[in-house]
C-alpha cells in the first residue's frame, strides 16, 4: 500500500461501508502480489487497486479474485461498479456450484 494515498483509500473504503459493502483496507506495504494473496486467502470476490497513475487518474481497478480479471472504473462509479461485480461474482460461483 503507498501511504501517501492513504487518505483516498479511506474515502473509497468509506463510500463502500456507507452502501453496505464489506470492505477492508490492507494497511501494510507489501508488494501488489502479497496484498492479492492476502485477499484471495481472506476468501475475498474482489480487490480494489489504486496507486499513482490511478489516483493521479481518478479511477480504481476493480478485481475479481476468482475470475482474474480486472476492469477500470471512475471513481465516482466506484460503488456501483464494485456492486455489480459482487453480483457477476455471486452469479458465477453459483451457476459453476461452487
Amino acid at each position: 500500500m503507498d501511504h501517501q494515498y492513504l487518505d483516498w483509500y479511506l474515502d473509497i473504503a468509506r463510500l463502500l461501508r456507507e452502501a453496505g459493502v464489506n470492505t477492508e483496507v490492507y494497511l501494510e506495504n507489501n508488494k501488489l502480489r502479497n496484498q492479492l494473496a492476502y485477499a484471495d486467502k481472506k476468501g475475498f470476490r474482489l480487490a480494489l487497486i489504486a496507486g499513482q497513475s490511478e489516483v493521479e487518474r481518478n479511477v480504481v481497478q476493480i478485481k475479481d479474485l476468482s475470475a482474474q480479471t480486472a476492469s477500470e472504473f471512475p471513481l465516482a462509479e466506484v460503488v456501483s461498479a464494485v456492486k455489480s461485480a459482487l453480483e457477476d461474482s455471486i452469479k458465477r460461483e453459483a451457476a459453476d456450484g461452487t
